[in-house]
């Protein structure tokens, strides 16, 4: 049998634990702060690069800022001179200055109508493929299909090729509507630039010659606001 520890071995490990008093560690950390800000009271070039890297944070966060409002204000001015520029269209404004653009537009449109064409068509075979595969379906089950088991296999392997082949041509005929709406966007914006130039006197364009207007005004603010942070 293990004879017992002394009451002093035994109250070693109770002591141990208790480790540093809080009240202690408290006052060494005080103390630590106090020699910290000391030393930063009493050094003239830390205080000075302390400063240096916060005014530079700040600025680099207010210069991310107005970049970021900049773009966004740019790009509702983009917005606004598309608008005015399918007003243009539409009303087919006349000018020599506007020809180009009328031309542009004018092919684009036939281009998406000719893709728009294709796709419903492509569309349409793909309903009637599938219309097919559900009856290649429900006929092997009940044996009304005239064709034998291999036949059905064979027509049903084809027509699921087809299928895919069609997505396919569907999928890169978005694509290309897509596009065509993006070069629609930027010919609007660009007849709306030279109308906005131009200026017409047309009661219909005042309200978007004013949202132009103060798209600017804000745009040249921001930009002036950002010189400052440069």
């Amino acid at each position: 049998m293990t004879p017992p520890l002394p009451a002093q071995a035994a109250g070693v490990p109770g002591i141990a634990r208790e480790g540093l008093p809080y009240w202690l560690a408290g006052l060494l950390l005080s103390v630590i702060v106090l020699l910290l800000v000391f030393i930063f009271l009493r050094d003239r070039g830390l205080r000075h690069r302390v400063n240096e890297f916060l005014s530079g944070a700040k600025k680099r966060v207010k210069r991310a800022q107005l970049r970021l409002k900049l773009k966004r204000e740019q790009r509702r001015r983009t917005e606004t001179l598309g608008d005015l520029g399918r007003k243009a269209w539409a009303d087919r404004l006349p000018g020599e200055a506007y020809e180009s653009c009328h031309a542009n537009l004018a092919l684009l449109d036939k281009e998406a109508r000719g893709r728009q064409a294709e796709l419903q068509a492509t569309l349409t075979g793909v309903l009637e493929l599938r219309k097919r595969l559900d009856e290649i379906g429900g006929a092997a089950g009940d044996g009304t299909e005239k064709k034998t088991g291999p036949d059905l296999r064979e027509e049903e392997r084809r027509l699921k090729k087809a299928v895919r082949e069609a997505e396919r041509k569907i999928r890169a005929g978005r694509e290309e509507l897509r596009a065509i709406e993006e070069r629609k966007a930027e010919q609007f914006a660009g007849l709306g630039g030279l109308v906005d130039e131009a200026r017409p006197d047309a009661p219909e364009y005042l309200g978007v010659y004013v949202q132009i207007d103060k798209h600017n005004r804000i745009i040249l603010h921001l930009m002036n606001e950002l010189e400052k942070f440069l």
